[in-house]
């Protein structure tokens, strides 16, 4: 009897055995939140962003963040409830962490961050009826959520009153709302889950029936209107006393703030701090502007401009070079307000992107490529070129393949095929010219020339 090969023949049936349990722990082993997020979104399954739907409404705006991140530099103003239609924008969502846009782009959804349990626990003590509200955590404190009814401030830090003896003031929070967003889903960058403390709609309350807690300062009068049937006119808000002082309407405050030429906005981070900064300072304040007229929808008054360039001189002119008088200072302000075309959190292209997607489309769109009608993201390509053309005016405008697949949502290289095809001079005419070749090495993209259609009034 071979009893050497009997024995390797046990040993290998006992390796298989083992082989094979261990494949089916592999197999049943636990996955993470993110790979099982992944591969929902991979499926076409949005379990996330139905649950925020839900809770939320159809109508709220969900945007797109890095894990562990609660949001980039990257433009997100011009999202809109319509691309919450996109597969591609959804599959995003999925993956990563998920913020909200508050106030009117969501149908007047805010949110109350409160930095401590303990102030949190105050205001629900003084507001009952928020008990029953949709709570969020991070890694300390909570968000609570509501849906005004009405006009309601614009986003400001909740601060204690002053202090009798130092005057100092305590910031316990912030009141979110227009050209803000909160992370309601994901992960803190600390390493811990947004988790549900209250996992129900938001409450619909009307601003003035928020009780603010005891040692808060009341909130700006100042109110922000819904774009919709609601009330042009500021209602009344709560003071820490038992009265309630009479309210104005939004015009009425502008008004007032104007002949006053008192500042709509904090210029004091506009302050230069040394020489030769005040011309970079200016244009800052200029494009800080630019962003509250746009979240404001509105333009600003000339008494306006005037109070916030009085009031920035009032604290820089003991830093600047006191050969230039403020006239000098006046002018370069007035030149910065001219000549400034983006917000804060703009450039040309998000810029030109937004106009894209909400102007419409040029009449080159129509033009046939390959015996073929253009399909709608060449058409939205075809769009932002116009845009990026109309800012420039006779310049030539930037663009490269990896930036215009982003925001299309399509791989680079198909942008770039796109791009070439349009720059095609042979069986068709074509819609871009190509001034410049750009490189890794220069960093710098390619430079086109877009050609307007002699139908166009652009032209």
């Amino acid at each position: 009897m071979n009893l050497s090969g009997s024995c390797n023949a046990v040993n290998s049936a006992k390796e298989r055995r083992h082989r094979s349990a261990a494949q089916r722990s592999g197999a049943q082993k636990k996955r993470s939140p993110r790979e099982n997020n992944v591969r929902c979104a991979a499926k076409g399954d949005f379990p996330r962003v139905k649950e925020l739907r839900h809770l939320l409404g159809e109508e709220a705006v969900l945007l797109p963040w890095p894990v562990g991140s609660k949001g980039t530099k990257r433009p997100w103003k011009h999202r809109t409830v319509h691309d919450m239609q996109d597969i591609g924008y959804l599959r995003k969502l999925e993956q990563g962490n998920i913020g909200v846009a508050l106030g009117s782009k969501s149908n007047g959804l805010c949110s109350i961050d409160f930095d401590s349990d303990e102030w949190v626990q105050n205001f629900l003590v003084a507001n009952p009826a928020l008990r029953r509200t949709l709570q969020t955590r991070g890694n300390r404190g909570s968000n609570l959520w509501v849906r005004c009814t009405g006009p309601y401030p614009s986003s400001y830090r909740i601060r204690t009153i002053p202090n009798h003896e130092s005057g100092e003031r305590i910031d316990v929070g912030e009141w979110r709302a227009d050209g803000n967003q909160t992370i309601i889903s994901g992960k803190h960058p600390t390493g811990c889950d947004y988790i549900f403390v209250t996992k129900a709609p938001p409450v619909s309350i009307a601003f003035e029936e928020i009780n603010w807690s005891d040692g808060l300062q009341p909130p700006p009068t100042q109110k922000t209107d819904l774009p919709s049937e609601h009330s042009n006119t500021a209602a009344q808000v709560h003071s820490n006393s038992a009265t309630q002082q009479p309210s104005h309407s939004a015009t009425q405050v502008t008004q007032v703030v104007a002949s006053l030429g008192q500042p709509i906005f904090d210029v004091s981070a506009f302050v230069p701090t040394e020489r030769h900064q005040s011309d970079a300072s200016l244009w800052d304040m200029a494009r800080h502007l630019k962003t509250w007229e746009r979240d404001e929808r509105r333009q600003t008054t000339a008494n306006e401009r005037l109070g916030l360039f009085r009031s920035w001189w009032k604290l820089a002119k003991s830093h600047v070079d006191p050969a230039v008088d403020y006239f000098v200072f006046f002018a370069k302000w007035l030149s910065a307000g001219k000549r400034v075309k983006y917000a804060d959190d703009e450039t040309a292209l998000s810029a030109a992107w937004a106009a894209a997607n909400s102007e419409p489309l040029p009449p080159e769109t129509g033009t046939p490529i390959g015996g073929e009608q253009m399909p709608l993201p060449m058409q939205r390509l075809v769009s932002l070129c116009y845009q990026l053309q109309i800012a420039q005016g006779t310049e030539p405008f930037f663009l490269s393949c990896r930036d215009a697949g982003k925001l299309l949502g399509i791989p680079y290289t198909t942008a770039f095929h796109w791009l070439e095809i349009l720059t095609n001079t042979q069986g068709g005419r074509p819609i871009l010219q190509k001034v410049a070749t750009g490189s890794l090495a220069t960093r710098r993209a390619n430079e086109y020339r877009y050609i307007f259609s002699a139908s166009d009034s652009k032209c």
